[in-house]
């Protein structure tokens, strides 16, 4: 097809009218998805997740086929259906050999179920570019709720407290691990996901200082979050959210140095206050040497040594995607099924997927790490793509780092901000006119007629 008849049909798909009903039901359908996220232990939950995925596909195939909106498959998740793909024929080659079955179970469509919120979302900026603006708002809101309730279990509020408490656990956030300390993860049985995923947000801000200044309110909702992610006590997450206030202070330094040493003071004073008055309720983070830590030991020494004898036996196929690799769940089933969670992403997905699929997730780690150099690299690409390439490129480092202390691969929140965030870097139409039009003008006469409705 020639340039012309790209951009002909490109504007073609950006003049159709979409009806207001066909919006109102994707919306509906992410809310759907991220509300069943946070609904841990109500029995409902199972109901509603595969209800957001089931109604995600279809509003996808009517996007594509009667709307007539393009789907587009960006490299990393290209990368990760192949990964999901080779989970199956990993579990069907190695069934036999340790005498299992071969039923389909939920991590054979893990992948799956945060890979249709990609498509949602770019669709949905594909059609109008402000639909940007508006699934941030509700990843906003998505996280904050939780964020809120953060900050209530970090204060000791009694009917947060009860909520966290009110798991299969029975975890008491204010003694975790009978060490001392407040963990606070709002809805999320463990800290890990609510700290991941309030970083993501703060990425998030962070991106748009690269194309703009921050608004007052931004900066505030920056600390906000930040605040809520330091309560969590994830260690093995706190280095992305040092590196993202590394890059959020450089930023207003460079972007707004009329203010930046105002921004700084604000920003010492209430890190300095936060710190001095739950210095107590920080114990687990800050009382111990992180490198001599129990934990630590713990994984080196029982948890990531559960995995040698499946990657020596099936060093290429792994078990298969094993909910006892994969999570905390079923866990010793049989001989081949750890006792303890592996603690690890990257080991759990060796061992999971082999090393074939260990080399398809680090394909996905390449390639969503190159995406702000491929925006960047195209001096026509906006500067919203630009921002949501730099919170891609911040999430991403994040999530990496944390798959070699935590198992993550089961976490729906940050998977979920990271593919619709990841959706809404693609191109609207608009844009993608931009992207292929040439640098001279077309003269409406020399274009190719658009196809009939």
């Amino acid at each position: 097809m020639s340039q012309l008849a790209i951009i002909a049909r490109t504007e073609f798909a950006a003049w159709r009218t979409i009806p207001k009903a066909f919006l109102i039901w994707g919306y509906a359908t992410i809310v759907l998805a991220v509300a069943a996220s946070h609904m841990v232990g109500l029995e409902i939950v199972t109901l509603l997740r595969n209800t957001a995925v089931v109604s995600g596909v279809l509003w996808i195939a009517v996007g594509a086929f009667r709307q007539r909106i393009p789907l587009k498959v960006a490299l990393p998740v290209a990368l990760l259906l192949i990964l999901q793909a080779w989970g199956a024929i990993s579990s069907a080659l190695v069934a036999a050999s340790v005498g299992r079955s071969f039923p389909i179970n939920y991590f054979d469509v893990l992948f799956l179920r945060y890979i249709f919120l990609f498509f949602m979302a770019s669709m949905l900026v594909y059609i109008d570019v402000k639909n940007r603006q508006r699934l941030t708002l509700v990843l906003y809101l998505y996280i904050g709720v939780n964020a809120v309730l953060q900050y209530l279990q970090f204060l000791h509020f009694g009917p947060a407290l009860a909520l966290a408490q009110a798991n299969p656990w029975d975890i008491d956030p204010t003694n975790w691990d009978l060490r001392g300390g407040t963990r606070a993860g709002g809805f999320s049985i463990f800290p890990g996901p609510a700290a991941l995923s309030d970083m993501m947000i703060c990425a998030l801000i962070v991106g748009q200082t690269f194309v703009r200044r921050l608004k007052g309110w931004e900066h505030i909702l920056f600390l906000f979050f930040a605040g809520a992610s330091l309560t969590a006590q994830a260690r093995t997450h706190m280095p992305a959210l040092a590196l993202v206030s590394l890059v959020y202070m450089v930023q207003v330094i460079r972007t707004e140095r009329a203010r930046a040493v105002f921004y700084m003071t604000v920003l010492t004073i209430v890190g300095m206050v936060f710190v001095v008055f739950g210095w107590e309720r920080l114990g687990y983070a800050f009382g111990e040497n992180w490198l001599d830590a129990g934990s630590l030991k713990w994984r080196q020494n029982v948890s990531w040594t559960q995995a040698n004898m499946i990657n020596q036996n099936f060093p290429w196929t792994g078990l298969g995607p094993d909910p006892a690799l994969l999570t905390n769940l079923k866990l010793g089933a049989d001989k081949w099924s750890p006792k303890r969670s592996l603690e690890s992403g990257w080991l759990a997905i060796e061992s999971a997927y082999g090393l074939v699929g260990l080399a398809l997730a680090a394909g996905v780690a390449a390639a969503t790490l190159l995406v702000p150099f491929v925006v960047w690299g195209n001096r026509r690409s906006s500067a919203d793509r630009k921002a949501l390439s730099i919170t891609i490129l911040l999430s991403a480092i994040g999530l990496f780092i944390g798959m070699t202390g935590n198992t993550v691969i089961h976490w729906e929140w940050p998977f979920f901000i990271l593919m619709i965030v990841g959706g809404m870097c693609m191109p609207s139409a608009d844009e993608e006119v931009a992207l292929h039009r040439r640098y001279t003008l077309f003269d409406e006469d020399e274009r190719e007629p658009l196809p009939s409705s």
